[in-house]
């Protein structure tokens, strides 16, 4: 039963992990990022989580203090990416080079023109360059998500048809090769300027502290209107039969190091209750566990985050050794403070969970419904909160799919249910007792 309730785990980790990183999942080169899941999933609700707030920095760090179960290697490092950028600031960076300055001025200058340049349609070049480029991304998503869970071949022809004409469309309305050699030509300027770059980065910064870091989120109304434009749900059904998609096997080794085998998790007036979850967890009587969900990606943006300053050479931080600050690579991601940071998050609705319930299972769930107590019930990635309905009575399809199971609906919100963080480059690049005072 273990192992079967182990595959399901690592079948719908993977899931969330090729939504929230979708092109990763078959590179052969290091990971650029990790997924993890939550154990139970954080309920948003408006009183607690409302994320559209000016304070959303903080509320952001308090979703990852509210996660009980996670590889805190890899989610502590971005509870406080405030803290890191403030370091980061106060490294050592190389000087300018103002011969190569002088050398490109004229060509960014020109650059600069070519990205502002008038389009009928857009506004800019690059305003066009933009809106095209978010088409193709999205294409290639969609592309990349049929491709990694191994569906039919005419649908991932579908997909691969329609990134291929949504690229074409960027290269011929959005201007992609002549704003790209343009922006190509802006960052080699400003590859000469680390001390123009790193005030300016300074200087957003504590522009930014006026407003307790605040964080941007891509679709911005997935709270607040979460079928509003803009905002694409995912189906996902997940059984003992399913297909398992590909992996990273670098992010597969760290998943199997931190896989739980435990479904039920029980908090009372905001104790754990470590007695009835142990209780629970023997009392699981079958291994037929599915899972149906509607998920959506939610993307974290900090406009105040110059991550330009991490790709400098012979940066340095007194009394950090190399990559003392951020390793830059989840191999080594115990050498750092800051292997990676959350980037995203994976949202879930309309959340099902199809098993056959042992009586002391169905008993313990009646009681908490009825109790006045304060509980928080976790089920695997799930809450369960008290307005969860319970059927046997499942429709042909539903026995079709799952079988002659229970069907319990966890909850009538939407719950965040996985993190995506990304690494971090190398930082600093020197050892600081190698560089001259």
């Amino acid at each position: 039963m273990a192992q079967n309730l182990s595959n399901v785990w690592n079948k719908l980790y993977a899931e969330i992990n090729n939504i929230l990183l979708p092109d990763i999942s078959n590179s052969t080169a290091p990971p650029a990022g990790f997924a993890c899941m939550c154990f139970p999933g954080i309920s948003v609700l408006k009183d607690d989580f409302d994320l559209t707030n000016t304070d959303n920095s903080t509320r952001v760090y308090a979703l990852m203090n509210a996660i009980p179960k996670v590889n805190k290697i890899y989610i502590d490092s971005g509870l406080k990416v405030n803290g890191l950028f403030e370091q980061i600031l106060m490294a050592r960076f190389p000087s300018d080079n103002q011969a190569e300055v002088r050398k490109m001025a004229a060509e960014m200058e020109k650059a600069h023109a070519v990205l502002n340049a008038k389009d009928d349609k857009y506004g800019t070049k690059y305003d066009a360059y933009d809106f095209y480029s978010g088409k193709y991304r999205d294409a290639y998503t969609d592309y990349m998500s049929e491709k990694n869970r191994a569906s039919d071949k005419i649908k991932i022809a579908n997909a691969k048809a329609k990134m291929d004409s949504a690229d074409n469309k960027w290269y011929t309305f959005g201007y992609k090769t002549e704003v790209n050699t343009a922006l190509a030509i802006i960052k080699r300027y400003d590859a000469y300027t680390p001390t123009k770059v790193r005030n300016a980065a300074q200087a957003a910064f504590d522009l930014a502290s006026e407003e307790s870091y605040p964080v941007d989120f891509t679709p911005s109304t997935w709270a607040t209107a979460p079928d509003g434009e803009g905002v694409s749900w995912s189906k996902i059904e997940l059984t003992q039969n399913s297909t398992e998609v590909k992996i990273h096997n670098e992010i597969k080794k760290i998943n199997s190091e931190n896989n739980t085998n435990v479904l039920w998790s029980v908090y009372k007036n905001n104790v754990r209750d470590t007695t009835t979850e142990e209780k629970l967890n023997k009392s699981i009587k079958t291994d037929k566990l599915s899972f149906s969900f509607d998920v959506l990606k939610v993307v974290i943006g900090r406009k105040w985050f110059k991550s330009d300053l991490l790709t400098y050479p012979n940066t340095s931080i007194d009394y950090l050794e190399k990559g003392g600050l951020c390793p830059g690579s989840l191999n080594e991601a115990n050498k750092g403070n800051y292997p990676c940071i959350p980037a995203a998050f994976a949202v879930a609705r309309n959340m099902n969970i199809y098993s056959e319930l042992s009586t002391e299972e169905t008993t313990f769930l009646e009681s908490v419904k009825k109790s006045t107590e304060n509980y928080k019930i976790g089920f695997g990635i799930f809450s369960i909160t008290k307005d969860y309905n319970s059927d046997t009575k499942l429709t042909d399809d539903e026995q079709k799919t799952f079988g002659k199971v229970t069907k319990i609906s966890v909850d009538k919100g939407m719950q965040i249910i996985g993190f995506a963080n990304t690494v971090q480059p190398q930082f600093p690049t020197v050892d600081s007792n190698k560089v001259k005072k």
